[in-house]
């Protein structure tokens, strides 16, 4: 039996977002700037030169397959926080988890990265 595929409430919102499945309706516009569908606040985030060069990869990779959706920064931080917190709910980290390297390892299945 094929598993059906489970639609989060935030990936429908992100959906909303990024103007997929969005009618166009002519005529009914306020002037100016529309108002965010999903609210957000602004955060302070230090990265590094590499993890920006992540960061932008995989937003130009997620935006060409969901074209003409619009994709931030901001979605694909969001979407890399909750894989890892729904791969942290899925299994316990091991007990002699106690440096980065041994989290990489315990969290991604031994995979180098």
């Amino acid at each position: 039996m094929a598993k059906s595929t489970v639609t989060q409430p935030w990936a429908l919102l992100y959906n909303l977002e990024s103007q997929l499945d969005r009618p166009m309706m002519r005529g009914s516009r306020r002037a100016g700037r529309p108002r965010r569908p999903i609210p957000r606040m602004r955060v302070q985030l230090e990265m590094t030169a590499d993890e920006q060069r992540i960061l932008l990869h995989l937003r130009n990779v997620i935006a060409e397959k969901l074209y003409p959706a619009k994709v931030t920064r901001s979605q694909v931080n969001g979407l890399a926080l909750r894989l890892l917190s729904q791969r942290l709910e899925e299994s316990e980290l091991p007990a002699d988890v106690a440096d980065w390297p041994s989290l990489v390892g315990a969290i991604a299945g031994q995979v180098e990265v």
